[in-house]
């Protein structure tokens, strides 16, 4: 009796672990329009926004990690294809001190690391903590 305790409390044990470094899911997969690009770190001190809520400016990221884009800014993409990856990662690549946390981010053609944030139907891709731009889009 007591080898079978044993047995069953270490196939719970076994059962009950799960894997950490599972594949994350693709949350950016869609077509989203892009809104407004937002710039932090400029030479006046002032933020700079783009409103591109009139322009048919559209992201489509498909499961395939194949991003399209169609129309044009100047804080994007080019039209065109490009490769990108979903990452749940830690933004340095390994964890730099035990408070470090898993997050998600996208790269697109390789470049640097955006930030994923979504609430609702707006999804946003920050760049600004590297100086760079914030998009923010809608889902379609």
């Amino acid at each position: 009796m007591k080898y079978a305790f044993l047995f069953f409390l270490a196939f719970t044990f076994l059962i009950s672990c799960r894997k950490e470094d599972e594949t994350p899911t693709n949350k950016i997969a869609g077509e989203y329009k892009l809104v407004q690009a937002k710039s932090i770190f400029t030479t006046t001190g002032e933020p700079i926004v783009v409103d591109y809520s009139q322009q048919n400016i559209i992201y489509n990221f498909s499961k395939n990690n194949v991003l399209t884009v169609s129309g044009s800014d100047n804080y994007g993409y080019n039209p065109g294809t490009y490769p990108y990856e979903f990452k749940h990662d830690y933004l340095s690549g390994t964890p730099l001190t035990d408070a470090e946390i898993k997050i998600d981010f996208v790269l697109i053609g390789g470049g640097s690391k955006m930030l994923f944030s979504s609430s609702g139907n707006q999804m946003k891709l920050i760049s600004s903590y590297v100086d760079g731009t914030d998009l923010i889009f809608e889902k379609k």
